[in-house]
């Protein structure tokens, strides 16, 4: 009994390492004193009678051996303990280790584009070779639109949390792509996403300040035409009323015409001639309003220059049609018809 007994605990201690092994890469053995094996993961080192310290040439061979492999977590593991054993190693300096560290990061999923971008950025900073430079610029611009759609999470006291301001950060940071990287195409497509983000909250000030700067910096864009008439939209959306200023009214109409312009045949014509009707009819309203008032004042006359005004000004809106009729029956009093 006592036999069988010792035999079944030495079998439950040994379940939990026999476990680690067949899991291949979900194995926990520390790559600082293991080696690491297709199909296997990391494990003690073969025919050592105990741990021994991997070198670091050792742990970027296995490291890479892993990566090649698409064993991304184990590849990571063994990256990122050659950096905290060996920080001073060639291994460990090497751009290339921060680029893999990133690349296993990034191929790990959304959940872990947060822990990617710095290693990323520490690569555009180490002066990197021109592939390893445009895969980084193009995960950059992966994450940053990932964190503004909302599907990559950062993470706070271990809770995860959506950060579309993470995304514009990326963008147009101080380290941002566009910042510092104006004259790509990825530039280009990440002032869009951004001002779409902004338009599409409601944030029209912010996407007004973004669009303007799409088409100002990159005329030649794919998107200018479609930049252009979001922007005069940005603007009209922040029209508040008639009887407020219509300083904001005329720059709608001006960036809308801005658009007819550069894109007479634009697909967005149509929608932009039907808010320049609406523009002027706001424009006739807001004159027919204050003749309106100058009228109950008594102040005939100054209420004809505002009369006049919507006519000859907005002469195809309702408004001037009521201003046509005001003016006439105001001709037919004073001459006694």
């Amino acid at each position: 009994m006592v036999k069988s007994s010792a035999v079944i605990l030495l079998a439950a201690a040994l379940l939990p390492l026999s476990a680690c092994v067949s899991s291949g890469t979900t194995n926990t053995y520390d790559p600082r004193v293991s080696e690491w094996k297709p199909g296997v993961g990391w494990r003690p080192a073969a025919g050592s009678a105990g741990p021994k310290k991997t070198s670091a040439e050792s742990l970027r061979t296995e490291s890479r051996e892993a990566f090649d492999a698409a064993s991304h977590r184990d590849a990571l593991r063994g990256y990122l303990a050659l950096r905290e054993t060996y920080p001073r190693s060639a291994e460990a300096k090497d751009l290339e280790t921060a680029f893999l560290i990133a690349e296993c990061y990034y191929h790990l999923g959304e959940g872990e584009y947060a822990s990617a971008y710095p290693y990323y950025q520490e690569v555009l900073k180490g002066n990197p070779r021109e592939e390893m430079l445009k895969t980084s610029l193009g995960r950059i611009y992966d994450i940053g639109k990932a964190f503004l759609d909302g599907r990559a999470k950062k993470t706070f006291l271990g809770v995860p949390y959506r950060s579309p301001a993470f995304g514009v950060e990326i963008f147009l940071g101080e380290q941002g792509l566009v910042t510092n990287y104006p004259f790509l195409s990825y530039s280009e497509d990440a002032l869009r996403e951004v001002a779409m983000y902004y338009f599409d909250r409601g944030e029209y000030p912010e996407a007004e300040q973004v669009f303007e700067r799409l088409t100002r910096d990159y005329p030649q864009s794919t998107w200018n035409a479609s930049a252009e008439y979001f922007l005069a939209l940005s603007v009209y959306r922040q029209v508040r009323g008639v009887d407020y200023d219509l300083e904001t009214l005329h720059q709608a109409r001006s960036k809308f015409n801005v658009y007819l312009n550069h894109h007479p045949r634009g697909s967005q014509v149509e929608e932009v001639r039907d808010k320049l009707r609406e523009i002027a009819e706001k424009e006739g309203r807001h004159d027919l309003m204050i003749a309106k008032y100058y009228l109950r004042e008594s102040q005939p006359q100054a209420a004809i220059l505002y009369l006049r005004s919507v006519i000859f000004n907005n002469p195809r809106t309702d408004a001037a049609r009521e201003a046509r009729e005001i003016f006439e029956n105001m001709e037919r009093r004073r001459g006694g018809g």
